[in-house]
């Protein structure tokens, strides 16, 4: 079930993309007990979705929509820096002992088919593309085999960092990716 967030005619919208390049659009079909793809997950609603898609037809085209990110408004972005051995290896650096996690702000993500910006003030707007993991449902001190339990998803996310920030960066661009990577729409 391909999952997502967008706008239909200037309102907020979460539904599935099927295979035939239509959308069934669920907030109204959900009774009213999610407005956003976000609260649907919270709620514990996959199963209710897929229900109410089974029986239902695309009420859009992929041209009626403007896809906004996944979650629009994450609660928390942590990501995972120099995290496979290729990418440590074209930056010079060893593998870390343990992640080199940092924060990104909600404002820097995009769309699919969205525009990327690079900053004026940036010559090195670099991207990457990675496996993005959705958590469905919060939870704290969770044993590791229950962790997925708490996985509503996976998408694809594209990561694009400004690496004339990260080298400006203190402490050491080694250690904090952050300065590079909160720029809005990167």
């Amino acid at each position: 079930m391909k999952l997502a967030s967008y706008l239909a005619e200037g309102r907020a919208a979460f539904g599935i993309v099927t295979d035939n390049g239509g959308v069934i659009t669920m907030n109204a079909r959900l009774g009213g007990r999610a407005a956003s793809l976000k609260e649907a997950l919270a709620l514990g609603l996959i199963p209710q979705i897929a229900q109410a898609a089974a029986k239902a037809e695309p009420d859009r085209t992929l041209a009626d929509i403007t896809f906004l990110p996944a979650i629009p408004n994450p609660e928390l972005i942590a990501c995972a820096g120099i995290n496979y051995r290729s990418h440590a290896s074209e930056t010079g650096r060893d593998i870390p002992k343990q992640p080199s996690m940092f924060i990104r702000r909600a404002n820097t993500l995009v769309g699919h088919d969205g525009e990327m910006i690079r900053p004026g003030v940036s010559t090195n707007f670099d991207f990457e593309g990675e496996l993005a993991v959705v958590i469905g449902r919060g939870g704290r001190h969770i044993a590791a085999e229950r962790a997925l339990d708490h996985v509503a998803g996976y998408t694809c996310f594209v990561d694009g960092s400004v690496r004339d920030y990260q080298k400006f960066s203190s402490p050491p661009a080694r250690t904090s990716p952050a300065p590079g990577r909160s720029v809005p729409g990167s």
